[in-house]
């Protein structure tokens, strides 16, 4: 691929709204020659006469006033479709729908199965996320039903403002359809000294661009609330120490969200405020985060399981600390469902476990294997990490039909053939679903 590119170094840009601007601004200085297209024929009449972009695409596209010419003479504004077929890279720049609601990426689909005569192998990279696997079914498989052989991947953009795109550092997220299309789209960003991080495939990607703009939608939100809730307080100059102060590493999808200090912080919020309506955010938040337990227990019933061992029931270190523990809620809730349910922690004697949960069953690990269809691994703690294989064999860990461990201390044992070993967030659910 990389040997193709630089071979004419020409470029096919499909859209000439703020992403195919850009992006032609960026091929040019790169050295490349590119050929545009764009289903608007008065957009390519005004780049051809060089009064594009507008005053009011100006206002929209930049921060300063100022956006840099296209060099119409190293254009080739297509006149013709069929012109757009020589170049070996094509980079599809419309989002998936216009104004509209008309499938944008239907429509450019059936144009390269029209001319599939013309077409060899080429890279095809998206740079508008629509609605996850949107891609796949408006545009790929279309493709792939009629016989057409492409490279198709991801190099989706994010930035707001044509100065963010020329001299931002930030890294874009690329992805490949599979291994070889990866590959092709490395080459490319590698040719245009771009820097990228890597995902697994292009749905991901779409999910990961969309929820990137849903957290800054959600967090800005959560902003708005707390102005409302707390009005003397200058929450301006509070957010940015908020967002600085949160580390990444910290959060995480999981069952053991429900950490006693950060709950609580919650309430404290809640508590603190006259009119507690307005903290909707939180509230939904709190219910999502005792839902996803309920859901899980729902799941083992529904799959017909009914023994199930939970280790650590402590939600704060090496303390005998139960408060808004997930052991404890989960537990609960499968015994009432009919499970039988085991209960081990290190902390924890047999009449202090059967205290807090009268109707479990007190399992000592070190005397008596575990014996059970699920094991829910709900707390990290250094008397579990100090299992090895062996131990995991005896205490019959590894011979579970399920293992759902939230902490993840479990991951690199092996297990027997008929289990499934999952972590809540690692993409495995749905094998667990389909169990």
């Amino acid at each position: 691929m990389k040997n193709r590119i630089l071979k004419d170094r020409k470029i096919s840009i499909w859209g000439c709204g703020y992403l195919g601007y850009t992006s032609t601004i960026k091929f040019q200085q790169a050295g490349f020659f590119v050929k545009v297209y764009d289903f608007n024929m008065s957009r390519l009449e005004s780049l051809r006469n060089d009064r594009y972009p507008d005053v009011e695409s100006i206002d929209l596209w930049t921060s300063s006033g100022e956006i840099p010419k296209i060099n119409v003479s190293k254009v080739s504004i297509a006149s013709s479709i069929h012109d757009m077929f020589e170049s070996s890279v094509h980079i599809v720049s419309f989002p998936s729908e216009d104004n509209e609601k008309r499938n944008l990426l239907k429509k450019l689909s059936d144009i390269f199965v029209e001319n599939k005569d013309l077409i060899d192998e080429p890279l095809i990279i998206f740079q508008s996320a629509g609605i996850p696997r949107g891609i796949e079914r408006d545009f790929i498989r279309s493709l792939k039903n009629s016989g057409v052989n492409c490279l198709y991947a991801s190099a989706f953009r994010s930035d707001w403002v044509i100065e963010e795109f020329i001299d931002g550092n930030k890294a874009q997220v690329i992805a490949g359809y599979d291994e070889k299309a990866l590959a092709a789209v490395s080459s490319f960003m590698d040719l245009l000294e771009i820097k990228y991080a890597t995902l697994s495939s292009i749905e991901e990607a779409e999910v990961y661009e969309n929820a990137q703009k849903a957290i800054h939608y959600t967090v800005s939100g959560f902003l708005n609330e707390l102005s409302l809730s707390y009005p003397g307080i200058d929450i301006r100059r509070l957010s940015k120490l908020l967002v600085e102060n949160i580390e990444p590493e910290e959060i995480s999808a999981g069952l053991g969200t429900l950490k006693y200090k950060i709950a609580n912080s919650l309430d404290h919020l809640i508590g603190g405020v006259k009119n507690e309506n307005y903290f909707s955010v939180l509230k939904s938040v709190q219910r999502d985060n005792i839902s996803i337990l309920f859901y899980y227990c729902d799941l083992i019933v529904k799959k017909g399981f009914k023994k199930v061992c939970i280790l650590g029931l402590s939600t704060k270190g090496v303390f005998k600390d139960v408060r808004l523990s997930p052991s404890v809620i989960m537990a609960e809730y499968l015994i009432k469902l009919g499970c039988k349910v085991l209960i081990h922690d290190p902390l924890f004697s047999e009449k202090e476990v059967l205290d807090i949960l009268p109707y479990a069953e007190f399992l000592n690990i070190d005397k008596k294997a575990i014996d059970v269809d699920v094991i829910l691994i709900l707390r990290n703690t250094g008397f579990y990490r100090t299992f090895s294989q062996e131990d995991m064999d005896l205490k019959g860990i590894t011979k579970a039909k399920i293992i759902i461990d939230d902490t993840g201390m479990f991951n690199n044992y092996d297990y027997s053939d008929e289990t499934l070993y999952h972590v809540p967030g690692d993409g495995k659910l749905t094998e667990l679903i389909e169990y």
